[in-house]
């Protein structure tokens, strides 16, 4: 019986892990980020908890590539999955798969007695040697994680356990076969039969697969089929687990719907219903627990939350059956993982139910199983954190805190957060960690705003005293820091972006274990490129010099500025536009071109370089800098290529339109689709080009581009308000005398695409209405009246576009339309007296105001005799929402 009750103890064990196993996924869910090249690099923050010396800076990672949880990072939790997950011996694993090989070769062996004991031992002799091992439960992946402890899992390794695999489903098969008259006693069948459902629990521990699941039901259909289950000691015990371990093994099962795999998870559910026939009770939680995992991996919310729904219901009768926090979390993690068209209350705010039915629940008892752990609210976290909403921050901001309060109120009640039980302190721990902290920060720099960056900041110093208080899994690491540094950066604050650099140098040279890299300092010198302030090229320039200078006195090469360094420098030049900045980024591009691997241009590189020569007004140039790509044997991609066109498109010179679509069409002949940017450069081009039929041909453009939209599934090539506008565009610089019905129009075609007419849109039919010709009839200048007035009243009345500045000032022109002197003087003032109600009488206002009205009615209505009249002598709330930082310029031109 030794045997026997040894695999039972194996079974029981393996339920307990995988249930652990897939908690510890949870979090990792969302709460940590998507690949980026700045997870890992080093950065700090200037506030005072950083300067203080108390700090001590975090350690890195072993590998940049590593994507697992926080959480399994921790020392703690590290020692916990120590204590379960053994690594895999591969040398004995494959010594005892070689016996296993040599044992199948024997001939009649369902006939042998000796046989089946043979197997048994073989299989639990193979279940002790691989006691469990970690994989990757992602229904995309099938790629095998890290063995938890010192030691990885190569792809010979990764090989030998599937291998092991098979030979544990044939060794199953051929105990099948053995004969009924060898398993006549109750002692013999316990052993095989448990022997068999360790069997199944292989199935469970290998790779993800298209068979785990399928594979895994036919033993135990077979079992089944031979009554096995019967008469045997604890045999609805081991029928649970064996049932438990197919539906497990469903769970992980790859779907592939275009070859015919079935759904793992609708099986896994078919399998407990039919446990339950069978048994005629309810099966343990876990079982459940096990099938909520299967739809939530998938993000099967219906499903899931229909389960859960039975559980609660159930659980008034059968309190064995009360969902506790893997249940909960199951459901929730279905919710994260959902990819369809959220329909009714958000996933995010339905997540927010279940935790906050669970802490009341918690409450009311004070059972543990019901209290949320880290997970549960880093799932939670992650969902709000990734929500495309201006509250996403501050709501995830809201969770994490009260997962902070909830831990705080758990210690002062002097109520454990961990049990004795290994497996119960991954369950219950609610202590907060780094990922919870790193998904609102990385929310917060989101939103690319002051305040985004002083909660940012506010973050990490909740972080460090949460460290000093004793809770090292909040310890702030290098991804924490990257966040600052970034936000700053996109914050347009290169100053203090730069003053953390300062202080992450003397970190690293406080601590020897900073692990210091390129990456912050290219952040501070796209900050730079960002800046609109003077001298920013020189800050850049002694950026790169720090980082050649640390390099060298330090030894440390991944300090060394590569590729992305100087193509940040030659973005700042291109900001900076001193004389001969487009000379400085050729010299920057031929050194780059010269150096080793590391500094090789890219094509992002090249774009740049492209770039400036555009701003430089040289798109010869530019188009030289691509024909050079182009016979070097580099593809272009299509943003180089938009560079070009954009070169020619923004020249004034006589062909630069003419030259821009060539390059269009040079772009289609090589194979590489042109986007709505590379058609609306080209329409825009047009359209302050002299040709003589530029409207037919923008027209003509424009239709083609509408044509490919409608046929092509790729997004790039969606029609969006870039084209919508630069036809508008077309039409109010042209001679036409229906370019107001045609910009008009436009809005119409915009509205019929699915596109949502933007303020611009409204304001370039109203730059229309103001660019009419003064000898124009009655006729179209008055219509041209009418529709600013309905354009002016549509945008008063409406919820979210309002007129600015520029509507106002396109509206005093449109008043010079009006013929009848009294009209025109009533409408001038009408239109005014609005301007300053709203608050946005600017400098260009006042200065339309003057050339449209006339000295006499301009000193009238602003209140002044004579003289230069500025906003700033006026009544500030007739200017409070105005931009008045550019001056008015009298030379305006206009059409006569």
């Amino acid at each position: 019986m030794s045997t026997a009750r040894s695999s039972i103890t194996v079974l029981r064990r393996m339920h307990t892990l995988l249930q652990l196993h897939h908690q510890v996924k949870y979090l990792s869910n969302g709460t940590i980020g998507a690949k980026r090249r700045c997870c890992y690099a080093s950065v700090s923050s200037p506030t005072e908890w950083m300067i203080s010396k108390r700090f001590s800076p975090p350690t890195t990672p072993s590998s940049p590539s590593s994507h697992t949880s926080l959480f399994e990072r921790t020392e703690q939790q590290h020692r916990t999955l120590k204590r379960y997950f053994g690594s895999v011996d591969s040398q004995k694993l494959k010594n005892l798969y070689q016996e296993c090989s040599q044992f199948l070769q024997r001939d009649n062996l369902p006939e042998s007695t000796s046989a089946g004991f043979h197997i048994v031992r073989l299989i639990n002799d193979l279940s002790k040697i691989w006691d469990s091992h970690d994989f990757d439960d992602s229904i995309v992946s099938m790629k095998a994680k890290s063995i938890v402890g010192e030691q990885n899992v190569s792809g010979k390794e990764i090989n030998l356990l599937r291998k092991v695999v098979d030979v544990v489903d044939k060794l199953a098969h051929i105990l099948l076969q053995i004969k009924q008259a060898n398993m006549d006693n109750q002692k013999d069948r316990t052993r095989y039969g448990a022997t068999l459902s360790l069997a199944l629990s292989f199935w469970t521990k290998c790779p993800p697969g298209k068979d785990n699941g399928i594979r895994a039901n036919k033993i135990l259909e077979r079992m089944e089929e031979l009554d096995i289950f019967t008469e045997m000691e604890d045999s609805a015990m081991i029928r649970q687990i064996s049932y438990g371990a197919v539906i497990q093994a469903y769970c992980i099962t790859i779907d592939d719907p275009q070859d015919g795999t079935v759904n793992g998870a609708i099986e896994a559910r078919k399998l407990l219903e039919r446990l339950e026939s069978i048994q005629g009770y309810d099966p343990p939680l876990r079982v459940y627990n096990s099938c909520l995992h299967g739809f939530a991996i998938r993000g099967m919310i219906d499903e899931a939350e229909g389960l859960l729904s039975m559980l609660e219901e159930r659980s008034k009768t059968n309190n064995q059956l009360v969902p506790d926090v893997l249940t909960y979390s199951a459901c929730l993690n279905a919710y994260s993982k959902y990819t369809g068209k959220e329909v009714g209350k958000p996933l995010a705010e339905r997540a927010e139910d279940i935790l906050r039915r669970m802490i009341k629940r918690y409450d009311s008892t004070g059972n543990l199983q019901f209290r949320p752990n880290q997970y549960t609210f880093g799932t939670v976290i992650g969902m709000f954190a990734k929500r495309n909403t201006a509250n996403a921050a501050k709501d995830a901001d809201r969770i994490l805190q009260m997962l902070i309060s909830l831990a705080e109120k758990e210690a002062k009640t002097n109520v454990s957060t961990y049990e004795e039980d290994a497996e119960d302190s991954e369950k219950y721990s609610i202590q907060p960690g780094v990922g919870h902290f790193v998904s609102v920060l990385l929310a917060y720099k989101n939103q690319t705003s002051a305040a985004g960056v002083k909660r940012i900041e506010e973050l990490l110093v909740q972080m460090e005293q949460l460290f000093i208080a004793g809770n090292d899994q909040v310890k702030p690491n290098y991804q924490c820091f990257v966040i600052y540094l970034d936000a700053l950066a996109k914050a347009n604050n290169p100053e203090k972006a730069e003053m953390v650099l300062s202080r992450i140098e003397e970190l690293c040279s406080e601590d020897k274990s900073f692990d210091l890299n390129n990456y912050g300092y290219n952040l501070v010198i796209d900050a730079w490129a960002r800046s609109s302030k003077s001298g920013r090229a020189k800050r850049a320039e002694a950026i790169i010099k720090r980082m050649n200078d640390i390099s060298s006195e330090t030894g440390n090469k991944s300090l060394l500025p590569d590729k992305h360094t100087y193509t940040c420098l030659m973005n700042v030049l291109i900001t900076d536009r001193e004389q001969g900045f487009e000379d400085k980024c050729a010299e920057i591009l031929s050194m780059m071109e010269a150096g080793d691997e590391r500094i090789k241009p890219d094509n992002v590189t090249y774009s740049s370089m492209i770039k400036a020569y555009a701003y430089a007004n040289k798109p010869e140039q530019a188009e030289v800098l691509l024909r050079t790509m182009e016979k070097q044997g580099v593809s272009p991609p299509q943003f180089c290529y938009n560079g070009v066109i954009n070169a020619y498109g923004k020249n004034n010179n006589p062909g630069s339109a003419r030259k821009a679509i060539l390059i269009l069409e040079q772009m289609e002949k090589n194979g590489v689709n042109p986007d709505i940017m590379s058609y609306a450069i080209c329409i825009d081009a047009l359209g302050r080009s002299d040709e003589a039929n530029r409207v037919q041909r923008a027209e003509e453009m424009f239709s083609r581009c509408i044509q490919r939209s409608t046929e092509s599934h790729q997004k790039s090539n969606k029609v969006s308000l870039p084209i919508f506008s630069a036809l508008q565009s077309v039409y109010i610089r042209s001679d036409d005398h229906e370019k107001v019905q045609k910009t008009l129009k436009v809005i119409k075609v915009m509205e019929e695409n699915g596109i949502k007419p933007t303020l611009t849109s409204y304001k370039h039919v109203l730059s229309a209405c103001s660019r009419v010709p003064r000898h124009a009839s009655e006729q179209i200048k008055q219509k041209a009246v009418e529709i600013a007035a309905r354009i002016l009243e549509f945008l008063r009345n409406s919820n979210d576009l309002n007129p600015d500045s520029q509507t106002y000032n396109s509206l005093l022109w449109v008043c010079s339309l009006v013929s009848d002197p009294k009209e025109k003087y009533e409408t001038i003032n009408a239109v005014f007296k609005m301007c300053c109600q709203d608050g946005f009488l600017s400098r260009q206002c006042l200065g339309s105001l003057k050339q449209v009205a006339g000295n006499e009615q301009f000193y009238e209505l602003v209140g002044h005799k004579q003289g230069h009249v500025d906003v700033t002598v006026l009544d500030p709330s007739w200017s409070r929402n105005a931009d008045n930082i550019q001056n008015f310029s009298p030379s305006r031109r206009r059409q006569k």
